[in-house]
């Protein structure tokens, strides 16, 4: 017999699973768009708009909850600085990256998640740890660094770069966000948290410009199609199921399921023909993985 505490975790990992799965489909989506169909601080904008009008139409349906002025500072300013950077960071990286590449990078979240667990929460880290930290970052440092030497355009270290710091402010939210999601409904802080975020995009798209040929050229309809999956499923969705998986794991075994991530994308960008699989990049992943694995194993233990 399932207890009610196995069936919510159960939930729990179900909807961080479909959360990554999200997520590694994101990544074709956006490498379809991007630059051609829509800027990369358009796109940041649209996303974080459609978020915050998303979160703040629901609100409004569900019961209304306290907030304390300080928490709702907090919260939009999490949206603001972290995951802004998450989301526009990641939109420059995927531009300029590979599917493969960008994916494996985002692999490197549980390490990201322990170091900065180490600086905000002191946690110990072993021999053992430290050993699947350096793997795991050393793996990510070999794909940003092949990639300059083996690409044709001189961005895709850029685009790599980009992506690596993304995933350090994805780690960041995740580790910064907990609090709040133990606090108040999904709901509830989603809509503070892309508030500030839709600030700062507004901001950047005023500086920019809002350059997007998918509401001009209306006749090709599957530009319009991919980010109307984009703007439902990778950010509104993704973010409601994420917030609702951290209620319940811990941020590490969140970060876990990233590895899911380059699975989807890589197989995806291989059959789109986005990409075409180098042998580094196995390597590479192995040493990620490993890692990970690792670091894993010994949080497990604890």
């Amino acid at each position: 017999m399932i207890t009610d505490d196995k069936k919510q975790l159960l939930m729990a990992n179900l909807a961080v699973f479909f959360a990554e799965m999200f997520n590694g489909l994101n990544i074709n989506a956006q490498k379809y768009l991007l630059p051609e169909w829509c800027s990369s601080y358009t796109m940041f904008f649209l996303r974080c708009a459609f978020a915050a009008v998303a979160f703040w139409i629901v609100s409004l349906f569900i019961k209304k909850e306290a907030t304390t002025p300080r928490d709702r500072l907090h919260m939009i300013l999490i949206g603001a600085i972290v995951l802004s950077g998450y989301i526009f960071f990641y939109l420059i990286g995927v531009e300029y990256s590979s599917p493969i590449d960008s994916s494996l990078i985002f692999t490197t979240m549980p390490v990201l998640v322990l170091i900065l667990s180490f600086f905000v929460f002191k946690e110990h880290i072993s021999g053992n740890k430290l050993v699947g930290i350096f793997m795991g970052i050393g793996g990510a440092v070999w794909i940003v660094m092949k990639e300059d030497l083996v690409a044709t355009r001189s961005e895709s270290i850029i685009g790599n770069i980009f992506c690596f710091v993304s995933a350090l402010c994805y780690a960041v939210y995740l580790i910064r966000n907990k609090r709040y999601t133990q606090k108040y409904s999904s709901i509830t802080m989603l809509k503070w948290i892309f508030l500030g975020a839709f600030l700062v995009s507004s901001v950047v798209v005023g500086i920019k410009g809002f350059e997007s040929k998918i509401f001009t050229e209306t006749q090709n309809l599957l530009p319009l199609a991919v980010l109307i999956f984009v703007l439902i499923f990778p950010t509104f969705l993704t973010y409601l199921l994420l917030a609702y998986g951290l209620k319940k794991l811990s941020t590490t075994a969140v970060a876990m399921y990233d590895y899911e991530v380059p699975i989807i994308a890589s197989s995806i960008a291989l059959f789109l023909g986005q990409a075409k699989f180098e042998w580094y990049q196995l390597l590479a992943s192995m040493l990620i993985f490993t890692g990970v694995y690792i670091v894993s194993r010994e949080t497990n233990k604890k």
